[in-house]
């Protein structure tokens, strides 16, 4: 799967935040992030994401999305 991660083509925050967390080998982390997109929408993860990387943070836990199963 790291493979196709490291080719996948996102927007500009999401390939921001890619670059960081598959830098790290946290390809796990970012499958998690991008599953995300499957319950709140792309538009919300975007957002999120933008707001996690501006406070300086790149994991799971720092993107800011309304409470959800498991979260």
């Amino acid at each position: 799967m790291p493979h196709l991660l490291r080719r996948a083509f996102l927007p500009p925050g999401l390939y921001e935040l890619k670059e960081r967390l598959l830098g790290r080998g946290e390809d796990r982390e970012l499958a998690r992030i991008l599953g995300l997109i499957l319950e709140y929408g792309i538009e919300e993860v975007k957002k999120a994401i933008r707001l996690a990387l501006k406070s300086g943070q790149d994991s799971f836990q720092a993107v800011p999305l309304l409470p959800g199963p498991g979260r």
